[in-house]
């Protein structure tokens, strides 16, 4: 490990302190984890990914970045990162800088203004802002605080997961099995660093919580702090960061509440459990309305959303019906049920990271899998057997187990019909497979009631075997039917290898069910197929988060430091697809006019869609357009060697790159010529055919002002004073009434102070802000304000007001 230091012991030492912590405080007011159940959960973060914990390296893929200029002079790292997880370096990481950097310089998160001319940040759920599992790790840097969130979200899933089924009836061993199924299981394991991992992490303790809320301890404190526990639940996953995810899991929360009420009103015919533990998440959601409210209005605005309602327009169901029966369309639907239900047994039929010839990739489509030892148990839970011992809420996951299966082997077409949904709608798009969290969840759920039947000695061995058999031909021929399309002679050990690794895990989990043990080796036995299950998953995703060395996280190369230090209040743009890829910058607190954000405001995508290469990632082209003038572009950084037009000037030659400076950018704010009033015509147009944005302007303002243009234009001023995230100040000289244009997208929210008094603003060049000003001397400032964030914050308090008011004991007299 070069460069180790004893530093690097602190984040591992942070953790198990945390665990400690938490293991303490459930002894103290909730179920006890025994001892050395804590121990062996707190010990599987340091299995995983012991080398970001304790050997100072980072959870994050950044041995990509020597195949990007300007770090293509940096020695490679010593284990290869996955090209898969790129949205972890280009996306997630760089988001959360952007998060830290508000914080620590005191300001609310809710303007990303590095993000090309501006997003909202705070709107972006992915941005994953006052989600706790991150918040927690603050105390660290980004690159320790990413090993450390990581292993909170598998601690708490473990631990809570454990709870709830020990909660259940379940004994140690069963319960164990089930989270470490679902811990080590696909969908938390792969999904781990993105936002969705902490819907995962979060749904085990509001399932617990839940629970309780209906069995609670002994005195009315007990009752208080079980309510409180599923309102940080709740809290918790309204802040998740990916909405989709964020709504299964508070369904599954809200079905086993449903559930529980309804057995309880069955009884005593009272609603109160429902009504208590709808009004303790109905609390959560409006303690997170600062967050959620910014993300309920930006969302629909954003490119994805438009490309989500295009893509997956509403069709008729009788079409649907009409068109599902046509040979071609069965055909199709077969091959896709195969490709989507295949990996929940065999996750690396179709490959893995580097070559997958699936339906969309291994991230995606096996993150369902929990085992193949849990998944025997599983399936011999869902075989109805006439008296059969049915542990409390064993139902619910089989039903809602069921749901999800049906969802993901749908009709091809039928996505429009769940593209309607709220919320949930553009998880048609992914073809159901966010969905696999509660697949893994209940197959989990599952496998645990069924280990926990055979420990108490209900097994059924006849159905064991016949089903151990039938699975261990399915995996086999998951395996072998489905061939590399071209190159398969080159992964016949690839395919060979975990083949044999999960039969040989199946069998050792089937020779435990069947055979007959004395009843003192029956509770080794269970926590021996515990371990089976554990080891195989362990052998399965071991690899899927590796770490890499910490010299590797975003270095400041020669290039980006002359940017550093030379930017100031302009912006910048790197050519070419390889050149310092979109969002990098944000890590090093640049402005560069690319977004690589599936949510991007699409009003920004119609401005650049003119520069911008149609690709997967943003690559931008046509440097000498005057639109880049327009956002302000000073700095052009490209590959050492290339030679861009006049009259752009190399001004940095290193061989890491170029950084080359255009003469005309315009600053954020400045006051045109001339000013064309929009008419309801393609703007898009009117911005490729303008040949100067100091010149002319097309607003939106009244008729008055069409033929507008300034009668002395040297003898007004504009100097920039400051330019914040969400505050740009100006000082201006004006001799007429002039227009201030800007390169800052207005989604709503951006006002203009003009002296201290609020000006209008309109929309100039498509997007950006603008506004008329009357003649004077005086300062100005532009400044973000949400509606929503501040009604959200007004809620909050409320929320907490009314939480503290039911939970918070009266003091003693």
């Amino acid at each position: 490990m070069t460069g180790w230091s004893p530093a690097d012991l602190l984040p591992g030492l942070y953790v198990a302190l945390l665990a400690v912590a938490l293991g303490w405080v459930l002894r103290r007011w909730y179920d006890p984890v025994p001892p050395r159940i804590l121990a062996l959960f707190a010990l599987v973060p340091f299995l995983l990914f012991g080398r970001a914990l304790l050997g100072g390296e980072v959870l994050l893929p950044v041995g990509v970045l020597p195949h990007f200029v300007p770090y293509r002079q940096l020695p490679p790292s010593e284990r290869p990162s996955h090209g898969l997880q790129g949205d972890l370096v280009r996306q997630i990481a760089p988001w959360q800088a952007e998060v830290r950097r508000a914080v620590a310089d005191g300001r609310w998160p809710l303007w990303n203004g590095n993000a090309a001319t501006g997003m909202p940040l705070l709107g972006d759920p992915q941005s994953q802002s006052f989600q706790p599992l991150v918040m927690a790790a603050w105390p660290f840097g980004l690159w320790r605080a990413l090993g450390i969130t990581a292993a909170l979200r598998i601690l708490v899933a473990l631990v809570f997961l454990f709870l709830l089924l020990r909660r259940l009836g379940l004994g140690e061993p069963a319960a164990a099995l089930g989270s470490l199924a679902y811990g080590l299981g696909g969908f938390l394991q792969l999904w781990l660093s993105w936002p969705m991992a902490n819907s995962a992490a979060l749904l085990p303790l509001g399932l617990y919580a839940a629970v309780r809320v209906d069995d609670p301890g002994d005195g009315r404190d007990s009752g208080r702090r079980d309510l409180f526990l599923l309102f940080l639940a709740g809290f918790g996953l309204f802040l998740g960061g990916h909405p989709e995810t964020v709504v299964y899991a508070l369904s599954m929360v809200g079905l086993l509440l449903a559930a529980r009420a309804w057995a309880q009103m069955r009884i005593n015919r009272s609603p109160r459990l429902l009504l208590r533990g709808g009004a303790a998440l109905a609390l959560a959601g409006l303690a997170a309305a600062p967050v959620l409210l910014p993300v309920q209005e930006y969302l629909p605005t954003s490119e994805r959303s438009m490309l989500v309602s295009y893509l997956l327009a509403p069709r008729s169901l009788p079409d649907l019906w009409e068109g599902l029966w046509k040979p071609e369309t069965l055909a199709f639907w077969r091959g896709r049920i195969e490709k989507r239900l295949v990996p929940l047994a065999a996750p690396r039929a179709f490959g893995e990271f580097h070559y997958y010839w699936g339906e969309s990739n291994v991230i995606e489509e096996s993150s369902g899998f929990v085992g193949s030892a849990a998944l025997l148990m599983a399936l011999i839970a869902m075989v109805p057997v006439p008296m059969r011992t049915r542990f409390p809420l064993e139902r619910l996951a089989l039903g809602v187990l069921a749901a999800c299966l049906l969802l993901l082997a749908q009709p091809p077409g039928f996505e429009n019909l769940a593209a309607r949904l709220p919320v949930v709608g553009p998880t048609a798009i992914h073809r159901h497979h966010r969905t696999l969290i509660l697949v893994a969840l209940c197959s989990s759920w599952l496998a645990a009631c069924e280990a926990e039947r055979w420990r108490r000695g209900e097994g059924r061995r006849a159905l064991a075997a016949a089903l151990a058999a039938a699975l261990a031909g399915f995996i086999v021929w998951g395996y072998l039917a489905h061939p590399h399309p071209t190159i398969a002679e080159h992964l016949v050990s690839f395919r060979n290898s975990w083949m044999a690794a999960q039969l040989i895990a199946l069998a050792l989990g089937a020779a435990l069910v069947l055979a007959r043990f004395r009843e003192r080796w029956v509770r080794p036995a269970a926590w021996l197929l515990a371990l089976v299950v554990a080891g195989e998953l362990l052998v399965l995703h071991l690899p899927a988060n590796p770490s890499s060395p910490r010299r590797l996280a975003y270095p400041v190369m020669p290039p980006v430091r002359f940017l550093q230090e030379r930017i100031g209040m302009d912006r910048m743009v790197a050519i070419g697809s390889s050149v310092l890829p979109a969002n990098f910058h944000e890590v090093y607190d640049l402005n560069d006019v690319r977004i690589d954000n599936p949510s991007r405001p699409d009003r920004y995508a119609r401005v650049v869609r003119m520069v911008s290469r149609q690709s997967a990632l943003p690559n931008f082209g046509r440097i000498l357009h005057p639109v880049y003038d327009l956002m302000g572009v000073r700095y052009v950084l490209s590959r050492p060697g290339v030679r861009l037009p006049e009259p752009l000037r190399p001004v940095f030659r290193h061989r890491s790159g170029w950084v080359y400076e255009r003469p005309n950018a315009l600053p954020r704010l400045f006051l045109p010529v001339r000013a064309q009033v929009f008419r309801g015509s393609n703007w898009q147009e009117w911005l490729d055919t303008n040949p100067s944005f100091a010149a002319r302007a097309l607003v939106e303002s009244a008729p008055r002002d069409r033929n507008w243009r300034a009668r002395a234009p040297r003898m007004s001023k504009l100097d920039l004073l400051s330019v914040e995230p969400a505050r740009i100040r100006a000082h201006v000289r004006l001799e007429e009434r002039r227009l201030l244009a800007s390169s800052v997208l207005q989604d709503g929210n951006w006002y203009l102070l003009d002296g201290g008094e609020r000006r209008e603003t309109i929309a100039a060049n498509g997007p950006f802000t603008a506004a008329w000003l009357p003649p004077g001397k005086r300062e100005i400032d532009l400044v973000y304000r949400p509606r929503s964030f501040v009604l959200g914050c007004v809620l909050s308090a409320l929320a907490f007001a009314l939480a503290a008011m039911w939970w918070v004991p009266r003091p003693r007299t």
